[in-house]
């Protein structure tokens, strides 16, 4: 049985926004398993700050340890990006850029998406956007 968005969000929902040693159980809990990248894509703008955080938290740590997202997979990213709306959801896309590969409409996207956060209030998240840009 494939793993599911669902599964994610109730251990996402215990997340405090602070904590990642729950962020590194859940990595460990579930890295490998099928569907565990696409269930943490569906998550990416969830309405929870803390879910939204912690999914992409998720990505950024799998993509920095080898993982790739297949085509299908970063065009459903690309789909999510204009919804993440969390500062350190925002971040963690940011830097996972480098670990992307891009269709024309995905950079397309990641532009329109990242132009706005080199004006934001947080100077980490300017910085950052920069480097994704």
């Amino acid at each position: 049985m494939a793993l599911s968005a669902a599964a994610l969000l109730n251990r996402l929902q215990a997340f405090d926004g602070k904590a990642v040693t729950l962020l590194g159980e859940i990595e460990a809990e579930y890295r490998g398993e099928a569907n565990y990248l696409d269930a943490l894509i569906a998550l990416a703008a969830h309405d929870q700050a803390e879910v939204s955080s912690g999914a992409t938290w998720l990505i950024k740590a799998a993509l920095e340890g080898g993982e790739a997202l297949s085509p299908a997979q970063s065009e459903a990213l690309w789909d999510e990006i204009p919804a993440i709306r969390y500062w350190q959801a925002q971040l963690h896309v940011c830097q996972s850029a480098a670990h992307l590969t891009f269709s024309a409409d995905g950079a397309a996207t990641m532009d329109r998406w990242l132009t706005p956060l080199l004006h934001h209030d947080r100077p980490f998240l300017r910085a950052w956007s920069v480097d994704a840009l």
